[in-house]
């Protein structure tokens, strides 16, 4: 889905990206140079994707749950930690199901399966 220029396919990639950088190889290659996983987080592009997550974590914004499955696993990978984040993840599933009956719901057998 977008809305606004947000992608939640888009955002899940990149992080996907980062995450997998990260656990390979312990930093982010960049056209500046080197960002070690240290110092990943006070980087300004991540800091700039975590404001586009808590856009798309605000109610009434799309987000697909396979790509909100992706993100939360890729930001396991960089080992990122947030309440925050956590609170709005949530918050956006309980947004999400609210009103579905359990035969609406699919499981995340492609996630699981990699």
């Amino acid at each position: 889905y977008q809305t606004a220029g947000f992608s939640d396919e888009h955002l899940a990639t990149c992080l996907e990206y980062i995450g997998n950088a990260v656990q390979r190889y312990g930093r982010i290659y960049t056209q500046y140079g080197d960002v070690l996983d240290d110092e990943l987080f006070e980087h300004w592009g991540f800091v700039n994707i975590l404001e586009d997550l808590r856009f798309g974590l605000r109610k009434g914004i799309d987000f697909e749950n396979y790509h909100l499955a992706r993100v939360i696993l890729a930001l396991t990978k960089t080992k990122y930690k947030n309440v925050e984040l956590q609170r709005m993840f949530f918050e956006k599933l309980d947004q999400q199901l609210e009103g579905r009956s359990n035969e609406d719901i699919e499981p995340f057998d492609e996630l699981t399966n990699n």
